[in-house]
């Protein structure tokens, strides 16, 4: 945390984006961390709970990161999710301590970009007015608050290669833009695959 404020650090860096800090440094720990389950104490720290319910989406927040989680090839997969309260604990490690909200005491409106108040007004009323079952409604204000943010000056707030209007879209380098095949590679793993089912079998009738 000390070396994200200091200037001397990144002198490339700070000249365009200024030095920044973060609030607080947190830990997210478990009984899995300690050699005796009562050592695990989580009265003493941040419970967060991550077992929320997308109405959009019709799935709970851990049944999605599972779903991602089991598209691991080289490690094992999540375990099964339910729909139920799923608490996190999080030890504080430095910065300011907090006993409530992760992120007590950090502004993360639109407040914190001054020229910028009006798209996160308009950003603030699309939230508000979103329906899932109808969502053109908040289209023209989605497409307001896009044309403003599309004026910001270059820094930390934008990118070099975001679109500055509608249907408009970020340059394609010439290093994504020609992709080898992929069905050498497929046809080796398969190889690879049948190759080790036939070691087993002949391992098993060996046996």
């Amino acid at each position: 945390m000390t070396a994200a404020g200091d200037a001397a650090r990144f002198p490339d860096q700070v000249a365009q984006f200024g030095t920044w800090r973060p609030k607080r440094l947190l830990w997210n720990t478990s009984k899995w961390f300690y050699d005796k389950p009562e050592e695990f104490k989580p009265e003493t720290l941040l419970a967060v709970d991550v077992g929320g319910f997308s109405p959009l989406l019709g799935e709970s927040y851990p049944e999605l990161a599972a779903r991602s989680r089991s598209m691991h090839r080289s490690r094992g997969s999540f375990p099964a999710a339910g729909r139920a309260r799923w608490l996190e604990y999080l030890q504080h490690v430095d910065g300011d301590r907090t006993t409530s909200e992760l992120v007590d005491g950090i502004d993360t409106t639109w407040g914190r970009v001054k020229v910028a108040n009006r798209s996160g007004d308009l950003l603030e009323r699309a939230y508000r007015d979103f329906r899932p079952e109808e969502r053109r409604p908040i289209v023209p204000t989605l497409l307001e608050a896009r044309a403003l943010l599309a004026k910001l000056p270059a820094g930390r707030w934008t990118t070099a290669s975001a679109p500055t209007s509608i249907g408009s879209s970020p340059p394609v380098s010439a290093s994504t833009s020609r992709r080898r095949p992929r069905l050498p590679r497929r046809r080796r793993a398969t190889r690879s695959r049948s190759t080790s089912r036939r070691r087993i079998a002949r391992r098993w009738a060996w046996r």
